[in-house]
């Protein structure tokens, strides 16, 4: 069978392909009939499928399970509408072919971050970073940094710090003002409370912890800090500089942040968390579109529609 992406499934048509569920969610229609909506992944892209020939029983396949499934398009309000019309256990595929990842390899993203935190030249800072790094290796390699905004794909939480890394370095060149090695080991350890946060499963599901319903990643990860920094013996005002990095890393409080940045690091350390997170969500959206089309307003860019502009000659 020749596998098609979920972006090749055009509306008036009918396809057979093979994709892998990520989950599945029971519903009732207005009639109390009930319906499954199925979370389907290519390996790239995902979407909602309603699959309504469900059985006494229920739904029987589990999130997880690749399957081969005949699947009819049409248009609803304007979008594609998926209604899957059989589904079936594929014979022969792997798991792994179909979970969504971070576009580079986690472990050249690790290794990347790994030699920028001991390259810190305060060597407070530097102790405590890499023993974060070195201890937490499988999880950094693994995991999501959000549920379902930004860099929710398994290894995306490097992603986004490896790019945050990389921009910290070329702003510390043209700022001077800023402490270079302070700035590379907030951005690296900003978003550290997520190992605690969230969890991401075997399949590529990230979703929240009670801690982190709780408490929340900012908070998790300030938390990390102090008690790495007592154990380590890290001076106290690289504890305490670190720590207001990670609680205003969100820049006002009615977007999480416990306190606003009232450091240069941390005022750099906020743009560029705000900056890469945005460039991601753009990048999403612009995987929708053709050239020349308009996406929905995303709620996540203020309500922003994104444009895809077409080839400029």
């Amino acid at each position: 069978m020749e596998r098609l992406r979920i972006a090749d499934l055009k509306p008036s048509g009918t396809y057979k392909t093979e994709l892998m569920i990520r989950d599945v969610t029971e519903k009732k229609d207005k009639n109390g009939r009930t319906y499954f909506v199925l979370k389907m992944t290519d390996g790239e892209g995902e979407c909602d499928m309603f699959y309504w020939d469900s059985g006494a029983d229920g739904f029987p396949l589990r999130a997880g399970t690749v399957v081969s499934v005949s699947v009819s398009v049409s248009l609803y309000n304007d979008k594609p509408s998926y209604s899957v019309r059989s589904c079936t256990p594929a014979a022969d595929a792997s798991v792994k072919d179909f979970i969504p990842s971070a576009p580079v390899d986690p472990e050249v993203l690790y290794g990347e971050c790994l030699a920028a935190a001991r390259a810190i030249p305060e060597e407070g800072l530097r102790t405590l970073t890499v023993a974060i790094y070195e201890d937490f290796r499988e999880k950094l390699l693994w995991w999501g940094a959000a549920k379902s905004v930004h860099h929710s794909r398994p290894g995306e939480l490097l992603w986004h710090v490896t790019r945050m890394m990389r921009m910290a370095r070329a702003v510390a060149a043209e700022y001077p003002t800023a402490d270079e090695g302070l700035l590379v080991a907030g951005v690296l350890l900003h978003d550290i409370g997520k190992l605690h946060e969230l969890s991401t499963s075997p399949i590529g599901i990230t979703d929240y912890t009670v801690p982190g319903q709780l408490c929340g990643h900012a908070y998790l990860g300030a938390d990390m800090i102090r008690s790495y920094g007592e154990r380590l013996g890290t001076p106290a005002e690289d504890i305490r500089m670190l720590v207001h990095i990670i609680l205003s890393h969100h820049g006002k409080p009615e977007y999480g942040a416990a306190a606003k940045p009232a450091t240069i690091e941390a005022q750099i350390v906020h743009c560029l968390d705000l900056m890469d997170s945005h460039v991601y969500i753009f990048e999403r959206e612009l995987e929708k579109l053709e050239p020349g089309e308009t996406g929905d307003a995303v709620y996540s860019l203020d309500g922003a529609k994104v444009y895809k502009p077409k080839t400029i000659l």
